[in-house]
């Protein structure tokens, strides 16, 4: 059955010029002239005993294609000069009544509703409803949006720079703004808001923008992986230290390949400055055997060109010192430090003697420019495979 009638206003009657059964399914007319285009609904013999409704689907000159028996009449026999009249009929008022009492695209007759598919919803102003399949493109929400479990998915992004959670106790919970993410380093370009924050996808933790502005100003907030060395020579090298953290920690588990004296160690180098004086003092206690008292032993301001740090003892391994334990250089700033540092070491072949700890410090009350590289050599021999430096900054 057709829908989508076409109508017009002031169509002129025409007439049949020749006799059409009931079953015709074309008939010839006197004029097409002023009638609408196709399908449109065309009554023969109005207001007589004869009066039939036909859909008019193709005119071909003065040639009708025609469909007969249509909304519940039967077709009738109509002779030449028979009437034919443009109008409506029962079926017409049906379809408009099923379209605005419609939920879904099926209204009971076959006919679709805005051209949905069968058993498809038209969405409601009002209504509460659960829309699938919906692209919503440049739209504007107003008032509170409540997010439900599901899960946002796509390439675009929330442009608000501002977001509110409530419903949650304590202190004032807002997030200002998350602003991606950067790599080894805070944002160089770019106009952040204080509050900002940027996650580190090189230096594995994240900064915090104290400061709005372009770039703005940030600070480091978490823990930060600077770099991993893993030497074989007798050197291993940190270079190009970021800037921005008040604490570096260098985290070690060495070995080396000299086993000539009882006692092994590291030296550190601050931007290759291997001729300052440093006032420095390393001590340690070992304990050879379970048996046998501890021994502490003393630095000598003998080696004063580098700081001595990290102490490797010698073990039981054929042929090597090892050790692990950490540096610390802390009051660490942008412009100047303190040739100062903390360490603890351990040392031990896994049996029960040879256990070793240590610890100690060094200081020197002149203050120097920023850190911009750290220098790590053995005493002798070179680093053994496996060997790993880890460098990391605090906040």
């Amino acid at each position: 059955m057709p829908t989508g009638q076409n109508y017009a206003t002031n169509v002129p009657q025409t007439t049949l010029t020749g006799l059409i059964n009931p079953t015709a399914p074309v008939c010839s007319v006197f004029s097409s002239s002023g009638w609408p285009a196709t399908p449109f609904t065309a009554i023969f013999d109005i207001g007589t005993s004869s009066q039939e409704p036909v859909d008019v689907t193709n005119i071909t000159g003065t040639t009708w294609t025609i469909t007969r028996a249509i909304d519940g009449t039967v077709g009738m026999t109509h002779g030449v000069g028979a009437t034919i009249t443009h109008g409506d009929i029962g079926r017409d008022f049906h379809e408009m009544r099923a379209h605005i009492d419609a939920s879904t695209s099926n209204d009971g007759t076959g006919h679709s509703v805005h051209g949905l598919t069968a058993s498809s919803s038209v969405v409601g102003t009002t209504d509460i409803q659960t829309l699938t399949n919906k692209t919503i493109s440049a739209a504007t929400f107003t008032g509170n949006q409540t997010l439900g479990s599901g899960t946002w998915t796509g390439t675009g992004g929330l442009a608000e720079q501002t977001l509110t959670f409530t419903g949650q106790t304590g202190a004032n919970a807002s997030l200002t703004q998350f602003a991606g993410t950067v790599a080894a380093g805070p944002p160089t370009s770019g106009t952040f808001i204080t509050g900002a924050v940027v996650y580190d996808t090189a230096y594995l933790g994240q900064w915090l923008c104290t400061s709005g502005g372009t770039p703005g100003t940030w600070i480091p907030i978490t823990r930060m992986l600077l770099a991993t060395n893993t030497p074989t020579t007798n050197t291993t090298a940190f270079g190009s230290i970021p800037q921005g953290f008040t604490h570096l920690v260098i985290e070690y588990n060495a070995r080396t390949s000299n086993a000539g004296a009882n006692i092994d160690y590291i030296t550190m180098q601050l931007n290759g400055d291997s001729t300052s004086s440093y006032s420095w003092r390393a001590f340690g206690a070992r304990q050879t055997s379970l048996a046998a008292p501890v021994s502490f032993l003393d630095g000598s301001t003998g080696l004063n060109t580098s700081m001595n740090c990290g102490m490797v003892w010698t073990s039981k391994l054929a042929n090597a010192a090892s050790g692990r334990g950490i540096i610390e250089l802390p009051y660490y700033t942008d412009t100047s430090f303190w040739k100062e540092m903390l360490f603890r070491s351990s040392a031990g072949d896994g049996t029960n003697d040879a256990l070793t700890v240590s610890g100690g410090g060094m200081r020197n009350s002149t203050p120097a420019a920023a850190i911009t590289s750290i220098t790590i050599l053995t005493a002798a021999g070179n680093f053994l495979t496996g060997s790993t430096f880890k460098l990391y900054g605090l906040p």
